[in-house]
């Protein structure tokens, strides 16, 4: 689909709710997964955090606008066999990355291979 009077989609479910924004400025395209406006960044879910790219710099943004909430990627075939990279709200605010390997948590630890 191409939109040429705007230079941008936006796929709302109601008035407030904005599912899926995608355009284009001068630095590159911008998308933005359950953003509140089109973002800052590259990519961008639920938030761009505030950040703006530049010709230098791309970013991937994941955000959970809970002050208290966790933010994570995951990479992995199931939910018993996965690594993350885990933004932990609340009081702690700390980076974590960890594996589940075959159901068994590795937390704070990449687990890098199974067996010999």
């Amino acid at each position: 689909m191409s939109i040429y009077t705007t230079g941008s989609l936006e796929l709302r479910g109601t008035a407030d709710t904005l599912f899926l924004t995608a355009s284009h400025d001068a630095v590159g395209p911008k998308i933005g997964i359950g953003t509140a406006a089109a973002p800052g960044t590259t990519f961008a879910i639920h938030a761009d955090l505030g950040l703006t790219d530049t010709a230098t710099q791309v970013r991937f943004s994941i955000a959970n606008n809970d002050a208290t909430g966790d933010a994570s990627l995951n990479l992995g075939n199931s939910v018993s066999n996965r690594a993350f990279i885990l933004w932990e709200g609340g009081t702690d605010r700390r980076l974590r990355f960890g594996t589940r390997a075959s159901g068994v948590n590795y937390f704070n630890t990449l687990h890098m291979k199974d067996g010999a």
